[in-house]
């Protein structure tokens, strides 16, 4: 959009320049223009490189919802064409607030625990095989379930963070969803009831 808007100025001024006249206010204004629309194509292009070199990845999980306590199969497949440094997948959780400061409204967000499954140091690509792998993760048993309202949520997620030669860091973000361990509602009214005949 950025670009079509320099490509019409361009149009413009040429328009100018060929009828004899000079307006030296759109050559003012496209020059800063332009520039931006360079940066952005490089920009866009990086991006495009980075995302067909470092390749999807793909994440299956062998159940979900999951359940504190619980022992999952995972299955990893990343793509790309170039050497990974590092690979590591994280079990994150992240916390999310929606409040109001004067007229406006915030949301902040926090991983608030974090825990390394696996790392993998110099993975190598295999031409036309993307880099795969089988692993078993275990939920904490205290695990607090995955919970969302208007101002706050607590949201769990599978993080893959990768370093590809001379590229920034990636990170791929695969959400979870995490029920209450089973009876624990029905805990929960019990307390609730010897709470309200003491």
């Amino acid at each position: 959009l950025w670009n079509a808007v320099v490509v019409v100025l361009a149009v413009a001024a040429g328009l100018d320049l060929a009828g004899g006249r000079t307006d030296w206010w759109l050559f003012g204004l496209l020059a800063p223009f332009g520039l931006v629309g360079l940066v952005a194509i490089g920009l866009f292009l990086r991006r495009l490189i980075l995302a067909t070199a470092i390749g999807p990845t793909h994440l299956e999980i062998s159940d979900h919802p999951l359940r504190p306590g619980g022992r999952y199969d995972i299955h990893i497949s990343q793509g790309g064409s170039v050497a990974f440094r590092r690979l590591e997948l994280l079990l994150e959780l992240e916390e999310q607030a929606t409040y109001q400061q004067g007229t406006d409204v915030r949301t902040e967000k926090q991983v608030v625990w974090s825990e390394s499954i696996r790392r993998w140091e110099r993975v190598e690509p295999v031409p036309g095989r993307p880099f795969e792998v089988d692993l078993c993760i275990e939920l904490p048993r205290q695990a607090m379930h995955s919970f969302r309202s208007a101002h706050n949520s607590v949201n769990w997620r599978l993080l893959l963070r990768g370093t590809a030669g001379n590229w920034p860091t990636f990170r791929r973000i695969f959400p979870l969803v995490i029920v209450p361990a089973p009876g624990t509602a029905a805990r929960g009214r019990a307390a609730a009831d010897r709470e309200a005949v003491s």
